[in-house]
């Protein structure tokens, strides 16, 4: 099957995709060292549920019009390689400091954190999970890696309307959302899969978008997304919402998630079909890139130093100035020793494409 040209590689490495990375961390970093003047940076988490809503579902298109298959096991394997090493250092160092320090419970949090389960341990509390109730987001996006891949693959080969069927899934996770945050509350509901759902959905749908760049309302909109402004926009509301939006405001989940959803992934479009463009270039200058390739191993080790440092520090730019350098110690440390050298191995899953 031949693809147009105006289809983004789903292999290719887009730099400026890589600051995305680096900004949203960032804003993460900064919500949990003063939460009053980043208010909105917890939504930095979203803008990783967006872009591998897009990500993941490019590579297994692209596999599957390739192939006419998706190997699942290869799929599988390679998002083992790329994640659980990083996670295991992580407990493996962070469980004894925590023991010491008296943080949360240190053993409990440790299982919750490898088994990828933290949303579902952590439901009720909003602080449960102690040093490691950050990654109660991998567990939302490893569910994401297990069920979706599975279920595309499933309407793919049935000739499912995926447009129809992602649809419906973000209405679920409306519906789902609404009922937990009327029964938890806001911050607990917010540690569920089902607020990050319609995010998922929104770079979902990006990605089935450019997978059929012929199709007549699809080119307008990627002649739309290609618009130097259009990219600007999008980054600069963003930006505005990373320091403003309030987490306890009801009007997020009643479609608040889901626009700031659409907005990551207009933003994330303009990057990918647009590379040369002012805004790409922005988000592509080095410091950027370099943080976001580690980003994972920056966001996996932030909340644990500020967690054990904040039993000590009490002012947050104290925090940042102690914790800011010794995540980036720990980042580099978990890049070039742990992450890289599984990374290398993933090339004997990669699937064997043919041109398309």
């Amino acid at each position: 099957m031949t693809r147009s040209s105006d289809t983004p590689e789903a292999s290719r490495r887009f730099d400026a995709l890589d600051g995305v990375r680096a900004l949203a961390v960032l804003f993460v970093f900064g919500f949990h060292v003063d939460m009053a003047r980043f208010r909105g940076g917890f939504l930095g988490v979203d803008i990783f549920f967006a872009l591998s809503g897009y990500l993941i579902t490019m590579l297994l298109l692209r596999e599957f019009r390739a192939t006419d298959r998706v190997w699942l096991g290869g799929f599988y394997m390679r998002r083992f390689l790329r994640l659980m090493p990083a996670v295991v250092a992580l407990v493996v160092v962070i469980v004894p400091v925590a023991k010491l320090a008296n943080i949360g419970r240190p053993l409990h949090d440790g299982l919750a954190t490898l088994l990828y389960l933290m949303d579902v341990f952590g439901v009720r509390s909003f602080d449960h999970g102690g040093a490691l109730a950050h990654t109660w987001s991998l567990a939302v996006e490893e569910q994401f890696y297990l069920v979706w891949p599975a279920l595309l693959i499933v309407a793919l080969r049935r000739r499912i309307r995926l447009d129809l069927l992602i649809s419906g899934i973000v209405v679920l996770g409306f519906a789902s959302a609404l009922v937990f945050a009327d029964r938890l509350g806001m911050p607990a509901a917010y540690r569920t899969p089902f607020p990050h759902i319609p995010v998922l959905g929104a770079g979902v749908l990006l990605a089935l978008g450019l997978d059929n760049p012929d199709h007549r309302g699809v080119r307008r909109i990627t002649r739309w997304l290609r618009r130097s402004a259009v990219g600007w926009l999008a980054a600069l509301v963003l930006i505005a919402a990373l320091f403003a939006v309030h987490g306890d405001r009801l009007w997020l989940y009643w479609g608040g998630f889901l626009l700031f959803g659409v907005l990551a992934t207009i933003l994330v479009g303009h990057l990918v079909l647009a590379p040369e463009s002012s805004a790409a270039r922005a988000f592509s200058v080095f410091p950027a890139v370099w943080l976001g390739r580690r980003s994972y191993a920056f966001y996996l080790w932030h909340y644990p130093v500020l967690a054990v440092l904040g039993e000590h520090l009490t002012s947050s730019w104290a925090l940042a100035a102690a914790g800011l350098p010794l995540t980036f110690l720990l980042t580099a440390a978990s890049w070039v020793f742990v992450e890289r050298p599984f990374q290398r191995r993933k090339v004997r899953f990669e699937p064997v494409l043919k041109r398309v």
